[in-house]
Parts: structure tokens; sequence; C-alpha cells
């Protein structure tokens, strides 16, 4: 009986380890996904537009 309760208390361990893990990994995906979503705006305000243009750099949209 003690062995299977070390048992089961290993699982339950071993279970929440992973939910970590994977509530980690989906939140730095989810972090990641927003810097390159404002990347992919920031030449759309006028300040950088005016930076793209003094450093000689194409802009990336209209």
């Amino acid at each position: 009986q003690a062995q299977t309760d070390q048992i089961i208390k290993n699982l339950q361990r071993e279970n929440a380890m992973i939910a970590t893990a994977w509530y980690d990994l989906t939140s730095r995906l989810q972090s990641n996904h927003v810097v390159l979503q404002r990347r992919h705006d920031a030449p759309k305000s006028w300040l950088n537009k005016q930076r793209q243009m003094v450093n000689g750099e194409q802009p990336l949209c209209c």
C-alpha cells in the first residue's frame, strides 16, 4: 500500500511538472508571436518611417 501511494504521489508530481512546462512553453511562444507582430507593425508609425528615411533603409510597407 505504501509503495502504491508513493507511485501515485510521483505520478501526480510528474503531471504537475509537465503541465507547468507546457504552460511555460505556450506562454513563451505567445510572447514571441506578439513581439514579431510588433516588429511588423513598427514601420507604420510616422517616427519609424522617418528613422528609416534617415538611415537610408527601404520602408517595409507603405
